[in-house]
């Protein structure tokens, strides 16, 4: 082509449009594109620096979710709080129940019911984990908040292992306690007792009682009074009915005074013979189950109340623990929604600038490609004009 000569007017304006015909291109691209910067060789440095804030943007964005998992992870655990803290009140609920009766039916009931409750506690704290995560079982979660491996910013939910730290015990043989007893023993008061040995006394109206011994009873006859179950020191002889070895035992009643072979006067302190009542050292047995059982024989089931008590500051204990734990986790959620909430916005500034950086303003894109337009068709007017000198000589020829 360089063998082709064209005039000075030509060559102008074909210059002109072909200026004019690449910054179409460029406009063309970027209106196509919407990017004013599509590559480094447009503007390097807005085109690396667009990319460094696009690519901190991408990595935030997939921590973003992971923040979004770990707040469902630590919203499961706290469905599980709650359901778990309303089988504890109903435990609570058991244990006053069995308090207020002494049907023995009733606390059975109470307490099998109470064993159930604790297995659906464990049950369900097993049961309140999120992708594998239980924090009710001790397991940790850990949340990442920036993209600096070096300097990493990061939450640490410590997990809890809930049913073993409540330390809840089971009611079973605990609130209810079976015994074997034999029949009672007709109460002697000339006889020895053991410790636990229980005895029937009837009185003179035929009314039957039963006791149980707290110790050890040793019967000794008033003739050694210092037993002090039967006898006691008396000041003197006053009312002295005669001494010991002139009357039969059983007919001694109680505050009958006596002497004793080497002259010291002793007053009884029960009756010898028939008694109403058994002496010190005897637990009365008032629970009807009771009596029937140590008259007849048999099994008697008894309910202790410190076992229940013991149960019911256990559950107390709990409800406060699962409160703490409740606040506790509470707070780590607030943690990650406000972390949440910043990444957000963190991302949509980085973003931001990054298409400050390259993106094109489609209404100036726009009015340049109206003004190239007419710039080029005025380029190729002007050309023709210039070929007409020319295309002049054609004539001479025709």
């Amino acid at each position: 082509m360089s063998d082709i000569k064209l005039t000075a007017s030509m060559r102008t304006n074909l210059l002109s449009l072909q200026k004019t015909q690449s910054l179409m291109d460029t406009t063309q691209e970027r209106l196509s594109s919407g990017l004013k910067v599509n590559s480094a060789i447009d503007n390097p440095s807005s085109y690396y620096t667009s990319r460094s804030l696009s690519n901190r943007a991408n990595d935030l964005s997939a921590l973003l979710d992971s923040m979004g998992q770990g707040i469902q992870t630590i919203k499961a655990a706290n469905e599980g709080i709650e359901s778990i803290t309303n089988f504890v009140a109903q435990a609570k609920a058991l244990v006053n129940t069995a308090l207020d009766t002494k049907d023995t039916d009733s606390i059975d009931a109470s307490s099998k019911q109470f064993d159930e409750v604790l297995k659906q506690i464990k049950t369900l704290a097993k049961d309140s984990s999120y992708k594998g995560v239980n924090l009710l079982t001790g397991d940790n979660l850990t949340v990442k908040f920036n993209e600096n491996a070096k300097d990493r910013s990061f939450l640490e939910v410590k997990g809890k292992t809930v049913f073993e730290d409540m330390a809840i015990d089971t009611s079973e043989g605990k609130w209810l306690t079976t015994e074997t007893v034999t029949a009672a023993t007709e109460f002697d008061p000339k006889a020895s007792i053991t410790k636990d040995q229980v005895v029937k006394v009837t009185d003179a109206d035929g009314n039957v009682k039963i006791y149980k011994a707290n110790a050890d009873i040793t019967y000794t006859a008033p003739t050694a009074p210092a037993a002090g179950d039967a006898w006691e020191a008396a000041a003197d002889g006053t009312g002295s009915l005669g001494k010991y070895a002139d009357v039969s035992p059983e007919s001694i009643k109680a505050g009958d005074v006596y002497e004793d072979a080497g002259g010291n006067f002793f007053k009884a302190k029960i009756d010898m013979g028939d008694i109403a009542n058994p002496p010190a050292g005897f637990t009365e047995i008032t629970d009807p189950d009771a009596v029937k059982a140590y008259t007849d024989g048999g099994d008697v089931t008894t309910f202790d109340v410190d076992a229940m008590n013991t149960s019911l500051l256990q559950v107390e204990a709990a409800i406060n623990y699962l409160r703490d734990v409740a606040s506790e986790f509470g707070n780590n959620f607030s943690i990650l929604q406000n972390r949440e909430e910043f990444t957000n916005n963190i991302i949509n500034v980085l973003e931001e600038g990054s298409d400050k950086l390259t993106l094109a303003d489609m209404n100036e894109e726009s009015a340049n490609m109206l003004a190239l337009q007419t710039r080029q068709q005025l380029a190729i007017n002007s050309l023709s004009l210039a070929s007409q000198a020319s295309q002049s000589v054609l004539k001479l020829f025709g």
